[in-house]
């Protein structure tokens, strides 16, 4: 699982998974906080895509990563600013004090 010197995740099991998020959970905590407050919960490609752009990856890193197109990574970029925008702020909720 060696993804910061060209790893691919193409071959990962769902346990590769959630075994990688846990680990990293660990050993960078502010970046999970943020991005939980900021996307709710992620699928394990979107919490890898941003992740990766989170560590400065370029898009042919991140393709080669998660074995991509460069059309499947916009897509997939996509999915991960739609679903920022359907975080809704707390500050918004009614009744929220």
């Amino acid at each position: 699982m060696e993804l910061t010197n060209g790893g691919s995740i193409i071959k990962w099991s769902s346990d590769d998974f959630k075994d990688f998020h846990t680990y990293y959970n660990s050993v960078d905590s502010a970046f999970a906080e943020t991005l939980a407050s900021k996307y709710g919960s992620l699928s394990p490609n979107l919490y890898l895509l941003a992740l990766l752009e989170h560590l400065g990856k370029s898009d042919e890193d991140i393709m080669l990563t998660m074995g991509l197109t460069l059309g499947a990574l916009r897509t997939t970029r996509t999915r991960l600013t739609q679903k920022e925008k359907d975080v809704c702020p707390p500050s918004l909720i009614i009744g929220h004090y």
